[in-house]
Parts: C-alpha cells; structure tokens; sequence
C-alpha cells in the first residue's frame, strides 16, 4: 500500500513517497512503518515510524505520532485510508496522541508485509496488479475460508510462508519458470504437507494458499 508522506516543518514541507510495512511491538500490537516506495531514490529506506505504543489500545487501535519530525502523519494516513479520524487522545508523557482506528486489518499488513519482504523484493519480482490479487486472495480466505477450512492457523501459517519464499512467477500466474528453482521449492512444500500432518482432504486447500500452480 502506497502512502504520500507530507512531513511539515516551520519553513516547508517534504513530500515522500512511500509503501507501508508492518511488525509488531515487543509489547505486541501493530507497529506500522513508512520506507521509501520502489523507484525513488530512497528505495526501500526507512522513513518514518508511524505510531507509538501505549498501554491500554484495542486492537484496532494505534496512536499516531504526529509532532516533530512525523508532524504531518495523521493527514496523509487518513488520506491513504489507513486510519480513522482520531477516536479520543491519550497522553504519552509528553504530548496528546491521536488515537485512531486501524482501518486496514492485521491480517492484511501481515499479508502484504509478507508479500513485500520487508525490502519489497516480491514488488520488484511480481507486477502490482499481481501482488494486488494476492492479498485480495488470502484476505478472501482469511476471512471467509476459515471457518471450512480443514487446516489449522499454524498450517495456514505455514503455508504463507511458503507463498513468501517461492521463485519469481511468470506474469499473472502462478508458473514458476526456472525449473531448479520450481523442483526446489515443490520439495519444500512436500516436506511442508509430511511434516505438518497435513490431512489428505486439505492437501489441495493447503497447496492453494502456499500459491502452487494449478
């Protein structure tokens, strides 16, 4: 997900052009991070960090840091949809920060975080319009599929992690060209299905999410 960072001093105002990451505090709950957005000059360099952790948050809740040098946060991630409006403020010690709905799902940045590998290597091996149809895909079977489905959250798990480390696809598909690289990786998710006892009625249901061909 792209965010327009328009970061506001006294005299002017920078404008960066980012993608979103995510990890999560040592405490736990969503940590969100802007890094330079593929194709500037500052490509995959952090940013900014976006929020703060305070006690006491929902889960779908963060507290914007938007003084010194992250004024300007709040407006440009409500304009890229990733927050709300500030619900109340809470005080860190030293300044009111905003407190906000996350708008966008945890499942979702794990997702894309997982899809971007953390220094966007699969959005420079997979076109957007792909990367887009695969969060869509596993959001659709986060928040549809599971309660049918036949594999556990840990397998489920497993099987993203397969999605992130697989070889660059040919366009709009799921083909894996290189074929040392296509027999490699369908060794690891073999392994994958014996070594988590994956039910035989959800071999198929696991290969779909882990991205194998049909």
């Amino acid at each position: 997900m792209n965010v327009t960072f328009k970061q506001r001093f006294t005299h002017e105002t920078l404008e960066w052009n980012c993608t979103l990451d995510f990890t999560e505090f040592d405490q736990g709950g969503p940590m969100l991070l802007l890094v330079g957005a593929m194709g500037t000059d500052y490509e995959g360099e952090p940013i900014a960090r976006c929020n703060a952790w305070i006690k006491g948050l929902a889960p779908d809740e963060v507290a914007i840091k938007n003084y010194f040098e992250n004024e300007g946060m709040l407006d440009s991630l409500r304009a890229a949809g990733v927050v709300s409006a500030p619900v109340r403020y809470a005080d860190s010690g030293h300044v009111q920060l905003p407190i906000c709905k996350l708008l966008i799902s945890q499942d979702e940045l794990r997702i894309r975080a997982i899809l971007a590998g953390r220094g966007l290597e699969a959005e420079k091996t997979i076109p957007r319009e792909v990367l887009e149809g695969l969060v869509a895909d596993l959001l659709l079977f986060l928040r549809v599929g599971c309660e049918d489905s036949r594999l556990t959250p840990a397998q489920r798990e497993a099987a993203a992690e397969l999605l992130r480390v697989r070889p660059p696809v040919l366009p709009g598909t799921r083909a894996i060209p290189d074929n040392a690289q296509r027999n490699a990786w369908y060794a690891l998710v073999t392994q994958g299905i014996v070594d988590l006892s994956i039910p035989t009625d959800a071999v198929e249901e696991f290969c779909d999410l882990a991205g194998v061909a049909d």
